[in-house]
Formats: C-alpha cells, sequence, structure tokens
C-alpha cells in the first residue's frame, strides 16, 4: 500500500505507515541532510588529501579529466583567498563524481608509503652494513639474492669506502644503495 492513495478525486495520506516504521517525514529529511553532510566532508576530505600529493602520485588516482584539470589550477595558486575558492569548487565537483577509485587510489597509496618507507631504510641499514662488515655483509646479500654480481658489489663498496676516508662526496655509496634497490625482491 503506498503513502497516498487515490479515492475517487480525493486523495488519502497513510500516515500510519510512517509512524509504524519510523521514518517519519522530518526524519527522512534528517537522515537526507545527514548523508549530505557526510558526503560534503568526505568530498572536502579528499580534495586536501588530493591537494598534498605529489604531482607522481596524482598520476596514479583516476579521476575525471575537468577534476584533474581543477587541481592543477588550484595547486598552481599562490594567494590564500583564491586558492580557498577554488578548493570549495573542487569540492562541490567532486561532489558530483564517483569517489571510490579516488578514495582506494589514495589508500593504496597511504598504504604503500609506509612500505617503501621501511623498504627503503632497510636498504639503508644493508648499505651501512656493507660499508663497514665488509665481506661478511656481502655474502649475506648475495646468498638473498644469488643473481647479483658479486664483483660489482665488492667494488661499489670498496669505491664507498675510499670516498668516505679521502671526504669526497658518496657517489659510490648512492650508486651502491641503487644496485642494492634493483637486487631487492
Amino acid at each position: 500500500m503506498s503513502d497516498i492513495e487515490k479515492k475517487g478525486r480525493e486523495k488519502v495520506i497513510d500516515w500510519s505507515r510512517d509512524v509504524e516504521a519510523g521514518d517519519s517525514p522530518s526524519e527522512r529529511r534528517s537522515a537526507r541532510r545527514k548523508a549530505g553532510r557526510d558526503q560534503a566532508d568526505e568530498a572536502t576530505v579528499l580534495a586536501d588529501i588530493l591537494m598534498e600529493l605529489n604531482d607522481l602520485a596524482l598520476t596514479q588516482v583516476p579521476m575525471p579529466d575537468h577534476i584533474a584539470s581543477l587541481l592543477k589550477t588550484t595547486r598552481a595558486m599562490r594567494h590564500d583567498n583564491a586558492q580557498r575558492r577554488t578548493i570549495r569548487l573542487l569540492t562541490s565537483e567532486l561532489r558530483g563524481v564517483e569517489r571510490g577509485p579516488m578514495l582506494a587510489a589514495v589508500d593504496r597509496l597511504r598504504l604503500g608509503k609506509g612500505v617503501t618507507d621501511e623498504a627503503f631504510h632497510d636498504l639503508e641499514r644493508q648499505r651501512d652494513r656493507l660499508l663497514n662488515e665488509g665481506e661478511s655483509a656481502l655474502e649475506e646479500v648475495i646468498a638473498r639474492a644469488p643473481g647479483s654480481d658479486r664483483q660489482r658489489l665488492r667494488n661499489l663498496v670498496r669505491q664507498a669506502r675510499k670516498e668516505a676516508t679521502e671526504g669526497k662526496p658518496p657517489k659510490a655509496a648512492r650508486e651502491l644503495f641503487r644496485a642494492l634497490r634493483d637486487l631487492a625482491p
């Protein structure tokens, strides 16, 4: 039975259904407003996150062209008031598009960043061990990555030590880091 039944020319509203179901017009209106506020909050948070991401990370977030263009324009603005206005415009545009894929990509970027930071620190520790301990640490690295070039790694360790004692820039240490990064799974 519908809320409004037509009986002849007269409309009869069945108010008992609303009361029994617990969704009176004011409760429905309140629920719609809350949903709208939640969407606005989600769009605002997403706009703030997109503004903070670097250019490389933004390329990994799927978004419509008009959102990408607006985001680029907003990021280029230097005046606070103008930027604030365009952020509001960006937020309102984000409310009108599907945000699910964008939010998923941002979550992947945030989760992946912690992993890459930890991996980066692990590679730094490996490099430092190679420079400090020498042959025993080199054997561990080669055992973990059997396809590695032992002679190249040994030469990089030797060059990095020599640069450190002579006070030169750590070119070989950086190259050793890159070699370790390439060996990592």
